[in-house]
């Protein structure tokens, strides 16, 4: 089941029902509500709680530059993942 939101107002009180579900494990929204919930949606992911959030692209396209994994991950915990490049070399 989903929720289809049209504001700022809308999407924050879908947001709080889907966080108080027991049965909501994954959370998609659209980068438009992503954007309306703003610090909240940072506050959930750096809990690491369920639901699990996914940002999906809009049906009118991207609305801008999305964040890597990386700097979701930084943004979350505050560590950088960085790879050895010597060992991605192939002898």
């Amino acid at each position: 089941t989903g929720a289809a939101v049209d504001s700022a107002e809308t999407a924050a009180m879908a947001f709080a029902q889907a966080k108080d579900s027991p049965t909501c494990r994954i959370l998609l929204l659209s980068e438009q509500v992503e954007a309306w919930l703003g610090a909240s949606v940072t506050a959930h992911r750096v809990a690491a709680e369920p639901p699990y959030i996914v940002t999906i692209e809009s049906v009118w396209g991207p609305q801008g530059e999305r964040k890597s994994l990386e700097a979701l991950i930084y943004e979350a915990v505050g560590i950088r993942l960085v790879g050895n490049e010597a060992q991605n070399k192939q002898v």
